[in-house]
């Protein structure tokens, strides 16, 4: 089956929206997703990594029987989450070496990123068992452990689809209703800001979501009706959500102090925002032919090489942190900024675009396992 460039698309939109939120004091920030619905990239990357993990490691579980099949998983999810934990390292410590040095030499104040990590070198054993979780590096640790539960949740789905769903409905409630019910971190004492035991949920769903598409050749089934009700919820999230006191407009917003909306536990409304968000998108014939258009490739090349492309992103956030610390925030500063983080993303994208070709020359069966890559 050809590769689904819907998924790379959104994937690369995504990683657009976490770039430009991770800049400090970006103005663009104020038109990125979380200022106009319940979910944010966050939320939709996530649902992405579930869904590429069934691509990638569910269909070769399956395709190869149950020895050979679970063998050739397992070696390939092991190799992965090396290279993500290796990834994750180079990002912290290349981060952490750009803020101290330019403390260092500029006596510059630590605003954009957290003090503990420029004073001492104390966090870095805590860090390694990702018990220190920095806010800008919180992500692909959150990744390596869904990573790392994908053999149990295809496991469970391979027994019993509702048996799956059942468990991890369970760990998602509980999250959501017990707030202790996380993991240690030691910069916050509520635990990961990204909630494990809530967010394998949203993962979960992603991975059965492409099993389902799988089945008719990558797409969902078009329902007249869940359209209107999916845009209909959609539209309810824009009211609530959007900012109408930033942009001098009359509040429009439907309830004031709405339950259960916390990003950490991943809220229910958050889970069905994406869902609706995604059923839209992977329903549509017309998306799918959008997604083969030109004007759509910068965000293919994004989400095609997204691990790369986050851990530049991040990185240069650091130097767009310390560049507008230094020099201010203002318009021509931000713009600097912004520059200085696609590039280093987009770089990143095409070197190893490039990379792959290049290696990947050859059999038509080493271009599917390239296709399928998580």
């Amino acid at each position: 089956m050809p590769r689904d460039l819907r998924i790379d698309a959104c994937r690369g939109f995504a990683l657009v929206m976490i770039l430009i939120d991770h800049i400090a004091g970006n103005a663009l920030g104020h038109y990125t997703m979380w200022n106009y619905g319940f979910c944010d990239a966050a939320d939709l990357f996530v649902f992405l990594s579930g869904y590429s993990v069934w691509l990638a490691y569910g269909r070769t579980i399956e395709k190869h029987g149950p020895d050979g099949g679970w063998r050739r998983g397992l070696n390939k999810i092991s190799r992965r989450w090396v290279t993500i934990y290796i990834y994750q390292l180079l990002t912290v410590f290349s981060g952490v070496l750009i803020a101290r040095l330019w403390i260092h030499f500029f006596n510059a104040p630590k605003d954009f990123i957290e003090p503990i990590l420029t004073d001492s070198w104390r966090w870095v054993r805590s860090f390694l068992i990702f018990r220190t979780l920095p806010e800008k590096f919180n992500i692909l640790p959150l990744y390596s452990v869904l990573l790392a539960l994908s053999p149990i949740i295809i496991g469970l789905y391979r027994v019993k689809p509702l048996l799956l769903i059942m468990v991890s409905a369970g760990f998602w409630i509980g999250a959501n209703f017990f707030p202790s019910f996380n993991l240690h971190n030691n910069l916050n004492p509520a635990g990961w800001f990204f909630n494990p035991f809530g967010w394998q949920f949203i993962f979960t769903l992603g991975m059965l979501t492409s099993v389902v598409a799988l089945k008719r050749n990558g797409s969902l089934k078009s329902i007249r009706s869940m359209k209107i009700v999916a845009s209909l919820f959609l539209l309810f999230a824009f009211f609530q959500n959007f900012p109408w006191a930033e942009w001098h407009l009359p509040t429009l917003t439907l309830f004031t102090n709405l339950p259960l909306n916390e990003k950490t536990p991943l809220a229910p409304w958050r889970v069905v925002d994406t869902l609706c968000i995604m059923y839209l998108i992977l329903s549509s014939e017309r998306a799918k032919t959008f997604a083969r258009s030109v004007i759509v490739k910068p965000l293919i090349l994004l989400g095609q090489n997204s691990l790369e492309v986050f851990c530049a992103g991040t990185v240069a956030t650091i130097i767009a942190g310390v560049f507008m610390t230094r020099f201010g925030t203002s318009f021509d500063h931000q713009i600097v900024s912004n520059i200085i983080v696609f590039a280093a993303a987009f770089s990143a994208a095409w070197l190893k675009s490039g990379a792959k070709l290049k290696g990947y020359r050859g059999t038509r069966h080493q271009c599917a396992e390239l296709s399928g890559e998580a």
